[in-house]
């Protein structure tokens, strides 16, 4: 498993097992007994991969409330991303991962097909 770290500047640090061990049981409190026993190395990429998600909710509170509070003293109108903007906040990214082919179109038509057949 090879998992990154930001380390400041845009740069992306290797993580070491230990580090990774704290990150998945300190930082996402999982049990250490699960992540060391029963963990499969593909959620433990999926958990890295949106570490960010976890915190997303108390970033959007904070930001509510800085909005809120720079709203009321401005004779402007603004955006809560005038006030603090978030990587998630660009949608063309996340349009960009669900975009759907005509291949997995099919090959999901197909797949539908064959439960119906199957089950009925």
């Amino acid at each position: 498993v090879q998992q990154w770290r930001n380390s400041g500047g845009g740069q992306k640090k290797r993580l070491d097992g230990g580090e990774l061990f704290a990150i998945l049981t300190l930082q996402f409190g999982l049990p250490p007994e699960y992540v060391l026993d029963r963990m499969a190395v593909y959620e433990i990429n999926a958990l890295m991969r949106h570490a960010d998600r976890r915190e997303r909710g108390d970033w959007e509170r904070t930001r509510t409330i800085a909005f809120t509070v720079a709203q009321s003293q401005s004779t402007k109108r603004i955006k809560p991303t005038d006030v603090l903007s978030f990587p998630w906040d660009d949608t063309t990214e996340d349009e960009r991962e669900t975009e759907m082919t005509a291949d997995d179109l099919s090959r999901l038509e197909r797949k539908a097909q064959q439960y119906l057949d199957t089950n009925t």
